[in-house]
């Protein structure tokens, strides 16, 4: 790694609070003269005074401050910026944190050390997560290297704040970094879920992702929106396989799912039917929480709900299958 200059060594003890008196006489000397050079800047952005006033390295700070300023984010994204330093702290939930500063980024996790990474070395941001039944979707910001290595930040129940992704762009774009964000989560660079995406190519229509490709071009109007949201995505998935026109899944998806349906409402009625046995018979042990009955009735429930959404699915797929003209 290249030794630091006496500039560059009095920037980064400005920026993590390092003690003047550390420093090398000569790192002193630029020090002093930065926090000059940062305050004249500071203050003539606080008090409106003319750039076109201001010394040529003053205006040079009071332009980086500027752009800092700019990554100013909105009140939900949780993030905050120091423009005299130019850190940007995108979000902060506990011990999870993340924030840029001239120098690079720092992500820190829970029960975790802290992990810097240098601009120099940031390829690009991009969307990352993940899906499961219990908690939804999970979006995380993924930063990927020039090695091909890639670090992820703590993941976010659902999607990020319009803001968050907003602030993230911009901060991309002041140091140079591409950012195709859409606070959509992904694995390996394709949708965690299979459903409705708006066109990543841009089109206007919507494009199902049924786990291995899209579907050919929907009309925006093919769902309610109050019934089906169509998830956002990112211009990567545009590079994705799309069908031509011949698009079997949705038919075929539909007939397994009356399959489905047809098990789950008789294991549904099956288990309804064991409860009230158990029930009037008085086998029930236990407390009411988890006495057999209860969980049999429990189950039935849960079938119940699965098959309806089954039935949902179904009904859904036969429309899209129609507006394709399968």
């Amino acid at each position: 790694m290249p030794k630091m200059t006496p500039a560059a060594e009095a920037a980064y003890a400005l920026d993590f609070n390092v003690s003047r008196d550390d420093l090398k006489p000569e790192v002193q000397a630029e020090y002093d003269r930065l926090l000059q050079v940062r305050q004249e800047a500071a203050h003539a952005l606080d008090f409106n005074v003319s750039r076109d006033d201001l010394k040529p390295e003053v205006q040079a700070e009071y332009d980086r401050i500027s752009k800092v300023a700019a990554c100013q984010p909105g009140p939900k994204s949780g993030m905050t910026v120091d423009a005299a330093t130019g850190t940007v702290t995108v979000w902060e939930r506990g011990t999870a944190i993340l924030y840029s500063d001239d120098h690079g980024v720092t992500v820190r996790k829970p029960l975790a050390s802290a992990r810097r990474v240098a601009w120099a070395e940031i390829s690009r941001f991009e969307d990352g997560g993940g899906y499961d039944s219990q908690s939804g979707d999970r979006w995380t910001l993924v930063i990927v290297l020039h090695t091909g290595q890639k670090v992820a930040t703590r993941a976010i129940a659902g999607a990020p704040a319009p803001e968050t992704l907003t602030a993230v762009r911009r901060v991309a774009e002041l140091h140079g970094i591409a950012a195709d964000v859409a606070g959509a989560p992904m694995r390996d660079g394709r949708p965690v879920r299979r459903g409705l995406y708006h066109d990543p190519g841009g089109q206007a229509g919507l494009r199902y992702w049924d786990g291995t490709q899209w579907s050919p071009l929907l009309p925006l109007d093919i769902v309610s929106s109050r019934r089906v949201k169509a998830r956002e995505s990112p211009a990567s998935w545009s590079a994705l396989p799309t069908a031509d026109g011949n698009w079997p899944y949705a038919a075929a998806r539909a007939t397994r799912l009356i399959a489905l349906f047809a098990v789950l409402a008789a294991a549904s009625a099956a288990l309804v039917a064991a409860a009230l046995v158990v029930y009037r018979l008085g086998w029930d042990y236990g407390t009411n929480d988890n006495n057999p009955s209860t969980l049999a009735g429990l189950g039935a429930v849960i079938c119940a709900g699965r098959a309806l959404g089954a039935l949902r699915e179904r009904k859904l797929l036969l429309k899209l299958d129609r507006a394709i003209g399968g």
